[in-house]
């Protein structure tokens, strides 16, 4: 390639480019549905307030960027506990479960397991034996 004219080298360039970019799949990002205009805006003030502090650290910037984060932490957090009371609100017992579990993010494997047994059969008696006690 040392010898290579430069339009050849941005042809190559401009190739290998183009298959990178086919090849990447992008994922499309779902917003939170609890996630509202009001949250976005007041994000946005933030960021502003917070770049500005930055940019010049006076305390008053520091002081409008403070109070500015405490008021949105307020917001999100009550906007996110009023969505969730809203949707467990009319929930039945099974809906509810799965709600409490995807807010504590754990998902229930696909398959069933069961206890380690050498004998099928064995492990099929103790079950019985167990539920004919507890009925």
């Amino acid at each position: 390639m040392s010898g290579a004219s430069v339009d050849e080298l941005v042809s190559d360039y401009n190739d290998r480019m183009g298959n990178l970019l086919t090849t990447k799949v992008l994922q499309d990002k779902t917003r939170a549905l609890w996630l509202n205009d009001v949250i976005h805006r007041h994000k946005i003030e933030l960021r502003r307030l917070e770049r500005k502090f930055k940019a010049n650290s006076l305390e008053i910037n520091r002081q409008f960027f403070l109070d500015k984060r405490s008021a949105h932490n307020r917001l999100t957090a009550d906007t996110l506990n009023f969505y969730h009371h809203n949707k467990t609100q009319n929930a039945d017992q099974k809906q509810f479960f799965q709600i409490i579990d995807d807010i504590i993010g754990e998902k229930k494997s696909q398959t069933a397991t069961l206890p380690n047994h050498t004998d099928p059969e064995a492990l099929a008696q103790s079950f019985s034996d167990i539920f004919t006690q507890k009925v």
